[in-house]
């Protein structure tokens, strides 16, 4: 019996520091999104979309301190061409330890891996801009109508094993969101993010 109070008790502590490491990383994020080195950042993203849109192997340099590892928040890259989203790809859990790699990887995928459009075109970019959403853990939601979306984002999970990613203020009604499930029965989650952009 002590051995099973001790390991739920394990639990509740590992449960409770995951989401306080989660919490403590969007918190040194949104403390960087009002640095100068954020806009190093944002200009290091656009830099490596033209590069890979014009082929060039050669990663762009950027010498700056990042607030937290990647290991500890969602990452994800949303491209917006004339107010609208033109591809978007990230993930919570990364399969690279290298910041800088996996940006790479997920902005190579909002640019040409989205399913739902069409690969971004080389003359398109200048009208394109790119936003990086560092995302906490997410939590389980009872009634999607209490989220509010322009500052949660939202991780829909549906019977048909379907998985679902959308970021703050991606969409501005949940009526809209709502037609993305159809008429499957979903499990919701929202999350905190800081945008960089």
């Amino acid at each position: 019996m002590k051995a099973k109070n001790l390991t739920a008790a394990l639990i509740c502590i590992l449960a409770v520091f995951n989401i306080s490491a989660s919490d403590s990383c969007i918190d040194r994020w949104e403390e960087f999104s009002h640095s100068a080195e954020k806009a190093q950042l944002a200009e290091w993203m656009r830099d490596t979309a033209r590069n890979i849109l014009s082929k060039d192997k050669t990663p762009p340099d950027l010498n700056i301190s990042l607030p937290a590892q990647p290991d500890c928040t969602g990452l994800f890259i949303t491209l917006i061409k004339n107010r609208k989203v033109r591809g978007c790809f990230g993930a919570f859990n990364h399969n690279k330890s290298s910041f800088y790699a996996i940006l790479r990887d997920y902005i190579k995928g909002a640019l040409s891996y989205d399913p739902r459009y069409e690969p971004l075109e080389k003359h398109e970019f200048k009208d394109t801009e790119i936003i990086l959403t560092i995302a906490s853990n997410i939590e389980p939601v009872n009634d999607i109508n209490s989220v509010d979306i322009s500052n949660y984002g939202l991780f829909i999970e549906c019977e048909d094993l379907s998985k679902l990613v959308i970021v703050p203020a991606e969409y501005r009604t949940i009526s809209r969101v709502m037609k993305l499930t159809g008429n499957s029965q979903c499990r919701f989650y929202k999350f905190k993010g800081v945008t960089i952009k």
